[in-house]
């Protein structure tokens, strides 16, 4: 038998969230029953996403000493993000409005992802574990070799930014949209598969480990464009569509809007914010990037001088290198935004 004083305030205090939440939950569901205009209000308290967000905040918080407070700001707001887009009246409302579930896709793709990777978690989740779950589940899944394979290859920067704009693309066709608006167990596996190609993707950009061990940052740059592209040239066409794609959410209004003009609210909201937050991405690697050439500049300049000829000054060498770094970058950004304003005006020609 477990004395009650030998349970820590922190376990004390997830299990009080736990059982809130459920309370509220089955409060919250017979207080919206029969009336429409509860889904601005209605919170959807699920067990299994209240109880995994509370274990997991409670874990990081237990191995909060191995973080920064910036580290732990961004953690716990990129958990929040999640946990709101997916319990709170956004998800009721993201049922009857394909703009308001591109706000959700955002949210659980991108923007929580985005900033959980960005707080390099890893030290106080492993810090924070109870030593039973560490060593009898954490370590022996870790170690297995078709997990570590698996996870190795998803969290490639290529195979990673693939599968980030596979999810976006797959699940926006307009039958498995239709499908995931009917089947509730279809629709789980929709959100769960966009965030963990959100995470993959993220992570893998925000690797902390440099080059060797990491991957390079080059290649996680252009992943990242690579990824923009699509998110440009999709969003693009989205927001400047002229006919109804997705008749699954009614052929009414939706939250007082027209089915054309919710869709392409839609588009919008992929188009702008999501390119955002991909620009920004695309700057915090570079940056990255930098700090980390500045670190082995020594180290550079002392190879180049030993493979460069006699007589030839070798911090030319490196300037001609960067110059070529940075017009390759330029370069793809340019062809990025000419595809945009091209899909543009070809949509515009189409419809006149």
């Amino acid at each position: 038998m477990v004395h009650p004083r030998s349970i820590s305030v922190s376990g004390r205090v997830a299990a009080a969230a736990a059982l809130w939440c459920a309370t509220v939950a089955a409060a919250f569901a017979d207080g919206a029953a029969g009336d429409p205009e509860a889904v601005w209000h209605t919170w959807n308290f699920t067990p299994f996403i209240s109880v995994m967000t509370v274990l997991v905040l409670w874990i990081y918080l237990r191995g909060r000493s191995k973080a920064g407070i910036g580290q732990q700001v961004l953690f716990v707001a990129g958990t929040a993000i999640m946990f709101l887009a997916l319990q709170s009246p956004l998800d009721g409302l993201a049922d009857v409005a394909f703009a308001a579930h591109q706000v959700q896709h955002i949210a659980i793709h991108a923007f929580g992802p985005m900033l959980i990777a960005l707080s390099a978690p890893a030290g106080a989740l492993l810090a924070g574990m109870p030593a039973w779950l560490l060593r009898g589940i954490y370590v022996p899944i870790a170690q297995a070799g078709p997990v570590r394979s698996l996870f190795s290859f998803l969290s490639r920067p290529v195979v990673a930014s693939v599968h980030f704009s596979v999810a976006l693309v797959f699940w926006l066709l307009p039958s498995i949209q239709a499908r995931a608006l009917g089947d509730s167990a279809f629709h789980d596996l929709m959100h769960f598969s966009m965030m963990a190609a959100g995470l993959f993707f993220w992570f893998s950009m925000f690797d902390p480990r440099s080059p060797p061990t990491g991957s390079r940052y080059s290649v996680r740059v252009f992943a990242l464009l690579g990824s923009l592209l699509v998110n440009v040239g999709f969003g693009a066409w989205l927001a400047m569509k002229s006919t109804i794609m997705w008749p699954a959410y009614g052929t009414g209004l939706r939250l007082g809007m027209t089915p054309l003009y919710d869709e392409r609210l839609g588009g919008t909201i992929q188009y702008v914010p999501g390119n955002m937050m991909m620009a920004v991405g695309v700057i915090i690697v570079i940056a990255l990037w930098y700090r980390r050439e500045r670190r082995t500049e020594g180290w550079q300049r002392q190879a180049v001088q030993r493979q460069t000829p006699p007589g030839v000054d070798a911090s030319v060498v490196l300037r001609q290198r960067n110059r070529r770094v940075v017009a390759s970058l330029l370069a793809v950004g340019a062809f990025m935004f000419t595809a945009a304003i091209v899909v543009g005006f070809l949509d515009h020609m189409r419809v006149h």
